[in-house]
């Protein structure tokens, strides 16, 4: 019985950590974007770095600068064919977002960021 707890416990351990999807290279491949494989993983560190640095407020408005190239070139490219009906699709969450990291390249980071912590010139 112990042995078998064992084994159950090893095999709930081991986590298989995906940078980036299969299932996401045919539908970049459908939507134009050649190479998929790298514009999936241009897409995935940006979003996870962009997202990290705006968390911590490093290189503020850089990583806003990325994030909404990154959200308007997804609102182009898969949002705008379906149209803007917005029982289908949450149209109002996209445009917060947009709206979010363009205010920070804007207006900046706030005063407990790391940026005014650590001289960047940006």
């Amino acid at each position: 019985m112990a042995r078998s707890l064992r084994q159950i416990n090893n095999r709930e351990a081991t986590v298989k950590v995906k940078i980036v999807d299969t299932d996401v290279h045919p539908i970049l491949q459908s939507l134009g974007f050649s190479p998929p494989l790298f514009w999936a993983y241009l897409a995935g560190i940006a979003e996870f770095g962009g997202g990290l640095c705006v968390l911590l407020g490093f290189l503020t408005r850089l990583a806003a600068l990325v994030l909404a190239i990154a959200f308007v070139m997804f609102m182009v490219k898969v949002k705008w064919t379906r149209g803007f009906r917005m029982s289908q699709d949450a149209w109002a969450w996209y445009w917060a977002l947009l709206a979010m990291v363009l205010s920070l390249l804007v207006i900046g980071p706030g005063r407990l960021a790391l940026d005014h912590q650590i001289p960047t010139g940006l």
